[in-house]
């Protein structure tokens, strides 16, 4: 198994290959981890933890460091711990912020951001630690550690040598050299935002560790996916779709026929991944739109042809703003006897309040698994619907379902040019 998991760590083709397939076997993949990881992706129970050489920018060398000195000393116990332990010549800055930022260190409950800013200070600290040591100047607990120069030939049986005892006990076994550090940041919890966590790990792992960033938009955009990706290709020639997801790996290209710029990049849904052409004409109109990792609704067709069917965007938007816009409706499938019920209308009422729009809301009770609706809203009470608020308003417990009644899909109408007589 070893072998097969090393074979992955080719290119992040392949490890998003890999995943796919731990994940389809029911096989969850943890992120890496200084203290269980080794150099390839490595089984831990029934999962599979990321391997440190695995993460871009580390490499072998600096992972067989740090799993040496975990296999000598024990486990690390906190980021500081590991700076004080492992060889400063093979873990540069760059090794820890990519560990730091892919959450390596997060078994130590301390947040990614916290550990991230204090990288250069915890270097500089540590760097300055081993001068001083190298020149003889010894720190406080240094000399506690040393055998004290005493008149008795055994320092246990000086006078005041318990205290001594119980001081070194108590202490980490390195000696902590940055606690200023340590106490001007312990009190914070700033971290990094959700959004920025995933696009680290994408960018350093090749996948989603810590969720998806589709998974704002579950239900969302399985109503306005009129086919899902894996099925898309199988649609005869110029079937339009429309698809949801994160565009990444654009590459801008010019077109040989008259120069003009074009681009081809791929889509991420939760579940699979396409390749998609901005051609000339969409690029001019919507590339500003396409960034990488940004999330987007496309809209085109399917262009079958003698090398196999391309996917043709013809439209680009901003994937929140698009979804409220194209959501006609929301029924609120709810239990008519929960205790909740009372609490999730007010939120609902302070909801369509506090955001008012085009999507028409709709009731209805469900008696045994049947769902017979009894109010739509007013009018004037349309909600201007977003990912969040729709994502906390479904989780609620008093909601059974939800039932989306989206707009038809309809691509822009190509202007052209009548020819002259």
């Amino acid at each position: 198994m070893a072998a097969m998991l090393s074979s992955e760590l080719g290119n992040a083709e392949k490890i998003t290959h890999f995943v796919g397939e731990c994940e389809a076997m029911g096989l969850k993949v943890l992120g890496p981890d200084v203290n269980e990881s080794r150099e390839m992706f490595t089984p831990v129970g029934e999962k599979i933890r990321f391997g440190l050489a695995g993460v871009k920018g580390v490499g072998e060398l600096a992972a067989q460091k740090i799993i040496a000195e975990r296999e000598v000393a024990g486990p690390f116990t906190s980021f500081d711990n590991f700076m004080n332990r492992v060889d400063g010549r093979a873990i540069n800055k760059r090794v820890l912020e990519h560990l730091v930022k892919t959450g390596a260190f997060d078994f130590s409950g301390a947040p990614r951001k916290r550990l991230f800013e204090g990288i250069d200070a915890a270097m500089s600290a540590v760097a300055a630690h081993a001068r001083d040591k190298a020149a003889g100047q010894h720190s406080f607990m240094d000399m506690m550690l040393e055998e004290p120069p005493t008149k008795y030939a055994n320092a246990a049986s000086a006078p005041g040598s318990e205290n001594l005892k119980s001081q070194i006990s108590n202490s980490s076994s390195v000696a902590d050299p940055i606690p200023n550090r340590k106490s001007q940041i312990e009190n914070s919890t700033e971290d990094f935002s959700s959004v920025d966590r995933l696009a680290f790990e994408k960018e350093l792992l090749g996948f989603y560790v810590s969720g998806h960033p589709m998974n704002l938009y579950a239900g969302l955009a399985d109503a306005l996916d009129p086919f899902p990706v894996d099925a898309l290709m199988q649609q005869p020639d110029r079937t339009e779709f429309r698809l949801c997801g994160i565009a990444s790996g654009i590459t801008k290209k010019l077109s040989k026929k008259d120069n003009r710029p074009w681009a081809a990049f791929t889509i991420a849904t939760r579940k699979a991944s396409a390749a998609l052409n901005l051609f000339a004409d969409a690029y001019a109109a919507y590339g500003s739109t396409l960034a990488e990792n940004a999330l987007v609704l496309v809209q085109g067709n399917v262009l079958a042809g003698n090398d196999g069917p391309r996917l043709n965007i013809k439209e680009c938007y901003p994937l929140d703003a698009k979804v409220a816009e194209l959501v006609r409706k929301v029924t609120w499938l709810v239990h008519p006897v929960h205790p909740e019920l009372p609490a999730f209308l007010r939120l609902m009422r302070d909801t369509l309040n506090a955001q008012p729009g085009s999507t028409r809301v709709e009731f209805a009770f469900v008696f045994e698994n049947r769902a017979a609706p009894i109010a739509e809203a007013s009018n004037a009470l349309g909600w201007k619907l977003n990912a969040p608020t729709f994502q906390q308003l479904r989780a609620h417990p008093a909601v059974a379902g939800v039932q989306i009644e989206t707009k038809r899909l309809e691509l822009k109408q190509e202007r052209r040019w009548a020819k002259r007589g």
